[in-house]
């Protein structure tokens, strides 16, 4: 969830005109003079609990994601092995370059697209909280008991921007929100609307830019 800052596809700060509340949606917003806090909840927490067709849709998907994650990741690690052991055949036997970059293309592009399923999945289920005050921060994801926390210093945060990628299955819009922390970036929100995403970078960054000049 966290990375060094890094290039993509396309990216934006708060964007020129104003993005009202969204309405009805899984994020929940409260901001004070001095705090701000933002939580994303899981999809199926959004679902009304007499909606049993709709919750068992998105209860099997996430049981599918499990049974394909776990392999895929054993698969990742085997495949890493096989391309050490390509790279010291190719020393050893001088295979031409271009064949051995098929032969790893061959077996990462199928490797890709079922993370990238999972990924997509899972940060529709999983749990997010921010909280921001005048001193600190806290970065909180959880998904089935794992947690993912960080925790640092508000004036070290820089900025939110909304970043789209581009997945091996062209379906639709995919992006996710990054936090700005130094040399650092936080990603999340990846599963929301773009307006959603637009709107958050939005009320993170007048927060931030308050703060700031608060201590001018």
């Amino acid at each position: 969830m966290t990375n060094h800052n890094e290039n993509s596809n396309s990216d934006s700060s708060v964007p020129n005109h104003y993005y009202s509340k969204p309405f009805g949606n899984r994020i929940e917003f409260k901001k004070t003079d001095f705090g701000l806090t933002v939580c994303i909840h899981p999809l199926q927490n959004t679902i009304k609990k007499s909606d049993t067709k709709a919750l068992n849709v998105i209860n099997g998907c996430l049981g599918i994601v499990m049974i394909i994650f776990i392999p895929a990741l054993i698969l990742m690690n085997i495949l890493m092995v096989f391309i050490v052991v390509s790279l010291i055949y190719l020393i050893v036997s001088q295979l031409s370059i271009p064949a051995l970059l098929i032969l790893v293309l061959v077996g990462l592009s199928p490797l890709r697209f079922t993370l990238e399923t999972d990924y997509i999945i899972i940060s529709q289920s999983s749990k997010f909280k921010l909280l921001i005050n005048e001193r600190t921060f806290v970065y909180d994801w959880s998904f089935l008991g794992l947690n993912y926390h960080v925790t640092g210093k508000t004036k070290d945060l820089s900025s939110v921007k909304v970043v789209e990628f581009n997945t091996l299955k062209k379906v639709g819009y995919q992006g996710y929100l990054c936090l700005n922390q130094g040399i650092r970036s936080h990603k999340f929100g990846l599963g929301l609307f773009r307006y959603e995403q637009e709107w958050l970078a939005q009320e993170i960054n007048a927060f931030l830019e308050k703060l700031r000049s608060n201590h001018q």
